[in-house]
């Protein structure tokens, strides 16, 4: 299959917007993402959208504003979390069986790429899997793919700087809703970011394909990253779809409030801030 390079995908409009355009603009992408899967179900399309990234990306956010208004009986999130041993082994086998039915959309929070990266970084799978499965996942992907009834992939890696990573870790740990969610494996793989570089930048290399091509997209703002990811998908089915003419492209608008911004943080509102409040406040809020 003919490699591409992976592409770096980024709006300016939406890099450090302010949440009030965020609400509005996630919302006008929301509708129209429901019109795209109206579109998969009414022509029996089957949509897997990927997402992989390092601990606390954003994935899991972006796929839950993605899903949020979405018609429940005709999307799953798939997340395998610790595979059994069967699972191990059978690797290509138990994604197989996540893969949507006709009219239907997959999410993938984590996916078969966990073995090009997480698993071979933190010695979860040995080298001859991981050789194994670089050999086999871009013809397993281009079968899949293949004739009418052939799965759309869109793959989405949600790339965060290490001082983010980091932040967000302790955020989680001292959070009385999320410390659930902050694991030892995190602070390993942690400790572990140059190894997960290499292998992250193996997978870019070798499974960025022409016709499933990696898109990564910039997730130290995680607000940014969702409307990207948003768009991202809505952009990709519009050749495929009546949708394009639904889409348009995002507009900032003007600030008038004379400099002064307002912030929700944990159902506080903080107002009346100046810019540089207001930056502070957002990092944190958009970390969350």
């Amino acid at each position: 299959m003919k490699k591409a390079k992976p592409i770096y995908y980024s709006i300016p409009e939406y890099n450090n917007a302010d949440t009030s355009y965020y609400y509005e603009e996630k919302r006008r992408l929301q509708v129209t993402l429901l019109k795209v899967q109206e579109w998969v179900k009414k022509n029996n399309k089957r949509l897997a959208i990927v997402f992989e990234g390092r601990d606390a990306a954003g994935k899991g956010t972006a796929i839950r504003r993605i899903t949020q208004n979405l018609n429940t009986k005709g999307f799953k999130v798939f997340e395998l979390g610790v595979p059994n041993k069967s699972q191990q082994n059978r690797w290509f086998d138990t994604h197989l069986k996540a893969m949507p039915n006709k009219g239907e959309i997959v999410l993938f929070d984590r996916s078969w790429y966990s073995r090009a990266i997480i698993q071979p970084a933190m010695g979860f799978c040995s080298m001859e899997q991981y050789a194994y499965f670089m050999k086999k996942v871009n013809d397993w992907e281009r079968g899949l793919s293949k004739g009418k009834n052939g799965i759309i992939f869109i793959k989405i890696y949600l790339s965060v700087n290490r001082e983010n990573q980091r932040l967000r870790l302790n955020l989680r740990r001292s959070s009385e809703l999320k410390y659930w969610k902050l694991s030892k494996n995190d602070l390993e793989a942690l400790s572990s970011w140059h190894t997960f570089s290499f292998f992250k930048q193996e997978m870019f290399e070798k499974t960025s394909t022409k016709k499933n091509t990696w898109h990564i997209i910039n997730s130290d703002n995680k607000f940014s990253a969702t409307l990207i990811s948003m768009y991202l998908i809505i952009s990709n089915l519009s050749k495929k779809s009546e949708v394009n003419h639904i889409i348009c492209d995002p507009d900032l608008p003007e600030n008038g409030n004379k400099g002064k911004y307002t912030i929700k943080i944990d159902e506080v509102i903080f107002d009346n801030l100046n810019r540089d409040q207001y930056e502070l406040l957002y990092r944190i809020k958009s970390n969350e």
